[in-house]
């Protein structure tokens, strides 16, 4: 099986919840090569995550990273590019639901041209969402 055919899986079981595709997203960005400011923004994720930021900082965060890429953002054989939009998928706010199989689905091309492995992007699915 494939990313998405795991994803699909996932959403065909009950759906993708939050919490467990943020972790993912997080935890597979952190196997990326991030540039200082994609690093930066990873982090925010992380701590509004864990309740330590609010949703201004995340936005701020998020702004931060389009405007890195600006002009740019849909050459993915750029690979500091790649993983600044997997980045950003993580920087939105928790209540931001009736996107998240697409943003997961995006998110796994944008770690794919990252250099993220296919089966790393599995077995982080697999575990975040215990299937």
């Amino acid at each position: 099986m494939d990313y998405r055919d795991v994803l699909e899986e996932i959403e065909l079981k009950g759906g993708v919840a939050v919490d467990p595709a943020v972790r993912f997203m997080i935890e597979a960005c952190r196997k990326m090569s991030l540039s200082g400011q994609a690093q930066e923004s990873l982090e925010v994720a992380a701590r509004y995550m864990r309740s330590e930021t609010s949703g201004d900082g995340l936005e701020a965060a998020r702004v931060r990273c389009w405007q890195s890429i600006e002009g740019h953002d849909a050459d993915l054989s750029d690979k500091r590019l790649a993983t600044t939009r997997a980045v950003i998928c993580t920087l939105y706010p928790r209540d931001r639901q009736d996107d998240l199989f697409e943003t997961l689905d995006a998110f796994g091309e944008f770690a794919l041209a990252a250099g993220v492995s296919s089966a790393d992007l599995v077995e982080g699915l697999r575990r975040a969402f215990a299937v």
